[in-house]
């Protein structure tokens, strides 16, 4: 699964969810801002599906600012994803 397509699940996550959201406003990459609570929801809803509960680390993101967009996660959530699984196949 591609950041593109993760990014498209994030969405339809966040729509299932009831979250109300604001108008959406634009971040800096073009895609859907989300507050700082959505971005932990979206972290640990993923987490839980995976299998870690702690896939991201937050206090070691180097650029926060990819926590307030959708494609900013989707990028963390992908890059978490396809490392937990290079560390499952190493072992």
């Amino acid at each position: 699964m591609g950041e593109s397509e993760l990014e498209e699940h994030l969405k339809e996550l966040l729509d299932w969810s009831g979250f109300d959201q604001q108008p959406q406003q634009a971040s800096a990459d073009g895609s859907p801002r989300v507050s700082s609570l959505l971005a932990v929801w979206l972290i640990s809803q993923v987490g839980g599906v995976v299998g870690g509960k702690k896939l991201i680390n937050l206090s070691e993101v180097e650029n926060k600012e990819c926590l307030r967009s959708l494609a900013g996660i989707a990028g963390l959530l992908h890059s978490a994803i396809a490392n937990r699984r290079l560390v499952r196949k190493a072992s």
